[in-house]
């Protein structure tokens, strides 16, 4: 379903602040344009002063993209559409490990993957951070529901591990121990 609404999106080239963040990091290749990627603030040769935008494992991405050959936008908008196909299916996972209904889980995936509010986030280069941090949300969350038998220290790991990534893609991750909570309360 992901491939048939989010396909056109391939196609397209860059959009607003894409060609700054994406194209033109004023970080630089490497080892220290990597390093300096988590290091504070990320300005642009568009803005060369700080711009208050603490985001690295987004950047980290564009990073890789640059790295693997440069990046194009048919590479960076297939990146948004493969990370919107992981949370469409985590959303099932979640679902399924919280109704305990595939029909039920099935169809929340299905509607979450089709939905018109999710076009800026997969259409929109920069609009990778929301994603990013979804999925690592979703993961986390479902990380942490499956802490049972001989490996929950790993889930346990696992599930810390995804709530960081998440903070480091955006700020509003921060809600997630709260929804965890709320989650573990209505499952039992």
């Amino acid at each position: 379903a992901v491939l048939i609404v989010y396909a056109p999106s391939l196609k397209g080239g860059y959009l607003w602040d894409d060609r700054y963040l994406v194209e033109e990091p004023a970080r630089g290749n490497g080892v220290a344009g990597f390093a300096s990627l988590w290091a504070g603030d990320v300005g642009t040769r568009a803005v060369e002063e700080p711009i208050g935008y603490y985001r690295p494992v987004l950047f980290v991405t564009f990073f890789l993209e640059r790295l693997s050959g440069g990046p194009t936008p048919f590479v960076s908008h297939g990146v948004n559409v493969a990370l919107h196909i992981g949370v469409s299916l985590l959303v099932f996972f979640v679902g399924l490990r919280w109704m305990k209904d595939p029909d039920s889980s099935f169809l929340a995936a299905v509607l979450f993957a089709v939905h018109p509010t999710n076009v800026a986030a997969v259409a929109y280069v920069s609009g990778r951070a929301d994603p990013l941090a979804v999925l690592s949300i979703l993961f986390s969350f479902w990380a942490c529901c499956v802490v049972d038998g001989r490996r929950q220290n790993f889930w346990r790991v696992a599930g810390v591990a995804g709530f960081l990534v998440a903070l480091f893609c955006r700020e509003s991750a921060v809600v997630f121990p709260f929804l965890y909570l709320a989650g573990c309360g209505v499952m039992k």
